[in-house]
């Protein structure tokens, strides 16, 4: 995307959000652009970098964007995990049907176009409202039965293709949104296996339908344990405990608890399947794609 464009879309960005609802993701970009917006350096002058920026929709979604000299639009991201599920779904699926319009419209303010219409949306239908979160007490006993058995999942999608640079950008995204071990093989056929906490497994699902697709499965959905945290597990780290420590993909993907939760693509079937037998899922895989041992 042209400097100049940029330029355009973010003087109507930081003029029109209030305090708090804008956010430069990185804090070089921050510094560089803030003294040519105000109008105190001109754009010849300096050197810009390509900004990246988190723009709040409500308490519980953002807007990731992040522009790029490579592409005529910024790559935009929807983040609402914390919302519940029906309404994630609904806001995902404006998001898309914007993201579609912004594309074939060549919307000249792209990102203020979405963030407009995603806060549109919002105002016609509220989320709703969050759960409450259980309060803390000091003692261990307390906190002990504070924690309970948390359901892990494993879901194998299958997909006529998966080339979309767009989709596997998002896959990533959501992977580390929702705290998912995520398998992703692009190509044809296209692949992903998430493994997770089953209502964070049940929401990426939904999420991926909500995309367009030629064609799109889910080959196989199955129950893992149920884990039951430490009580020296904090209540709040009991989830991305159990995913790291328990599911059959961290083993492999992350064996010694160092990465970010995640996802990572593989470029073949040969490649999936040899990780997901080292994961002891190999039944998963040849099932869901219909093969034989």
């Amino acid at each position: 995307m042209q400097l100049d464009a940029i330029h355009e879309e973010l003087l109507v960005l930081t003029s029109s959000l209030l305090d708090g609802e804008l956010a430069w993701d990185d804090d070089d970009a921050r510094v560089a652009w803030e003294p040519v917006l105000a109008g105190e350096t001109r754009m010849d002058d300096t050197v810009l970098p390509q900004p990246g920026l988190s723009l709040l929709l409500c308490d519980r979604a953002e807007l990731a964007v992040q522009y790029s000299e490579e592409t005529s639009l910024p790559h935009m991201t929807l983040h609402c995990a914390g919302l519940e599920r029906e309404d994630q779904t609904r806001l995902t699926r404006e998001f898309e049907a914007v993201r579609e319009r912004i594309e074939s419209e060549a919307a000249p303010l792209p990102v203020f176009t979405a963030y407009t219409a995603l806060q549109e949306h919002l105002a016609a239908h509220p989320p709703a409202a969050a759960p409450a979160v259980a309060a803390k007490n000091a003692s261990q006993d307390t906190a002990k039965q504070g924690h309970e058995p948390l359901q892990l999942k494993v879901v194998l999608m299958w997909s006529h293709h998966l080339l979309a640079t767009s989709k596997r950008k998002d896959i990533v995204a959501w992977s580390h949104e929702l705290q998912l071990w995520v398998l992703s093989r692009p190509g044809y056929p296209g692949v992903i296996v998430a493994e997770g906490l089953a209502h964070n497994v049940d929401a990426f699902v939904q999420i991926v339908k909500s995309w367009q697709w030629k064609a799109l499965q889910v080959r196989c959905e199955i129950d893992g344990d149920k884990v039951d945290p430490p009580a020296d597990v904090s209540v709040r780290d009991a989830p991305l405990w159990a995913v790291r420590t328990r599911s059959h993909l961290g083993k492999v993907l992350d064996p010694n608890s160092t990465t970010k939760v995640g996802a990572r693509e593989v470029e073949g079937l040969n490649e999936l399947g040899e990780l997901m037998r080292s994961a002891g899922l190999e039944d998963v895989f040849l099932t869901a794609m219909k093969l034989q041992k």
